[in-house]
């Protein structure tokens, strides 16, 4: 019988599974089919990657040339996983096998959309099954409707909606509030918030915002609603309050009411957090640390920031490790949140029921610019997107199914 490597009943596990591939910029996001199949969407890699919850990997699919071609990937209700254009022309879809067969089918959908830095992520309305892409450069929100969520369309359909929207990196990511029945594009340097109405699909700006700036990266919709923008570098958090009236868009300044702080490798304050989790266990959201040296705290409740975890300054060996530690994370089934290293040695997990809530776990990583996102496997674990490490990660919480060690490396 093959030895067990991964997560016990009360210890996390990180661990590299699969095939290795060369390469830098190789995949930016991903997608799970309704077969627990994850697929990740192709970066410069030039064909897109099959994970499954067994720790293998293949490449399947026609060679897709080109770099910083789809960037993130989303699932539609026709079961097909989408991955939303950035360099690439047309939107890539991703279907499961057909019955007897053992291939997935990899295609391209829709009108060729020429230009570079389109989009960035995409957000399904809960009620329609259409998808809305974030204008990043593009002038326009791309409106993805998949096969059968518009008057009953045999194929996906994929048309740009509303009014041109002008200027350059413009939204970083979307968030869908149940209370507003809206969807809100995180400004980056556009001059206020993205919003996308339904099911009128009324689109505008709101808020009065600086323009440029790089000032928010993503966001989290917390229990109540509310959308917050994750401080990048911005000297605040994004509030975005959902409202009858007409939704309020303001800013909350860090702990002690002060501007919040950079990491102490630099002195102008920038790339601070990158990515958010909200917690099952106290609701509040959590900010990745990038270059800051603080875990950041919301509680929406408060609309307040604190501080938390130990101070994390001692990572930044010269400058290199101390830049984009960590980029996005989850939340795992044991209630604790993992963040997906970028350039860190380590995972960062964070445990919102201790005081002392932050650790790390596995390796120490060789390299840089190591993982770009995840996606959460059926079975629990999380399963990074290899950017220029050679493997997926496999982020295992504590009680999660473990592997048999001919299928992994424990890092």
């Amino acid at each position: 019988m093959d030895a067990i490597c991964g997560a016990t009943e009360t210890k996390p596990d990180c661990a590299y599974i699969g095939q290795r591939y060369a390469g830098a910029e190789k995949y930016l996001g991903g997608a799970r089919g309704p077969d627990g199949t994850i697929y990740a969407v192709p970066g410069h890699a030039l064909r897109v990657m099959e994970i499954n919850t067994r720790g293998e990997t293949r490449l399947v699919g026609p060679e897709l040339p080109g770099k910083f071609k789809w960037l993130r990937g989303i699932l539609g209700r026709d079961g097909a996983c989408y991955a939303i254009p950035c360099h690439a022309e047309q939107v890539l879809r991703i279907r499961p096998p057909l019955p007897n067969e053992t291939e997935p089918r990899v295609d391209l959908v829709g009108p060729k959309l020429p230009g570079l830095w389109k989009w960035h992520g995409a957000v399904e309305d809960p009620k329609t099954g259409l998808i809305y892409a974030i204008p990043q450069t593009a002038m326009k929100v791309l409106r993805l409707a998949p096969a059968g969520c518009l008057r009953n369309n045999a194929e996906p359909q994929v048309d740009l909606i509303g009014p041109d929207l002008p200027g350059r990196w413009k939204f970083y990511g979307g968030l869908y509030s149940h209370t507003a029945k809206a969807i809100y594009g995180i400004p980056a340097c556009a001059p206020g918030v993205l919003r996308i109405g339904l099911p009128d699909e009324k689109i505008e700006v709101i808020g009065d915002l600086p323009e440029g700036g790089w000032k928010w990266h993503g966001g989290c919709t917390t229990q109540d609603g509310q959308v917050w923008g994750i401080p990048s570098n911005s000297l605040s958090v994004l509030r975005i309050s959902p409202h009858p009236d007409g939704d309020v868009v303001s800013t909350i300044p860090g702990p002690d009411n002060k501007p919040l702080v950079g990491g102490q490798h630099r002195d102008d304050d920038k790339y601070k957090y990158l990515g958010g989790v909200v917690s099952p266990i106290d609701g509040c959201m959590y900010c990745i640390p990038s270059d800051a040296d603080r875990i950041l705290r919301v509680d929406p409740s408060t609309a307040s920031c604190s501080y938390v975890g130990r101070d994390l300054s001692d990572i930044a060996k010269g400058q290199s490790r101390g830049q984009n530690k960590w980029q996005n994370g989850f939340a795992g089934q044991d209630g604790c949140i993992y963040a997906i290293p970028l350039k860190c040695e380590r995972v960062l997990r964070i445990d919102p029921s201790k005081e002392d809530c932050a650790s790390l776990i596995g390796g120490p990583f060789e390299g840089l610019n190591l993982w770009e996102g995840g996606v959460e496997g059926n079975d629990g674990a999380l399963y990074c997107m290899p950017l220029k490490c050679d493997r997926v990660m496999r982020i295992a919480p504590a009680g999660c199914e473990p592997l048999p060690s001919n299928r992994c490396t424990v890092s």
